[in-house]
């Protein structure tokens, strides 16, 4: 990490910006967020759900979703 780039973390972490762990690259001073002109860009966040299904007195099923599901996709 370079020194510039420490400098900016340091910023966002000062600045207490609620962005911070979603933030993949630091603009520190820069960042829209803090009145300046570069877009932060957010990591992937993926969502990691299950779906339990059973009905009283049968077995408890879990499973991840796919993307071919209607109400989970």
């Amino acid at each position: 990490m370079t020194k510039k780039e420490r400098e900016r973390t340091r910023y966002c972490l000062l600045a207490r910006c609620r962005y911070y762990r979603r933030c993949q690259v630091k603009w520190g001073k820069d960042c829209v967020r803090q009145q300046g002109s570069k877009i932060p860009r957010f990591k992937y966040a993926e969502t990691n759900r299950l779906i339990i299904t059973g009905a009283p007195g049968e077995k408890i099923r879990v499973r991840k979703p796919h993307a071919e599901d209607i109400y989970f996709g």
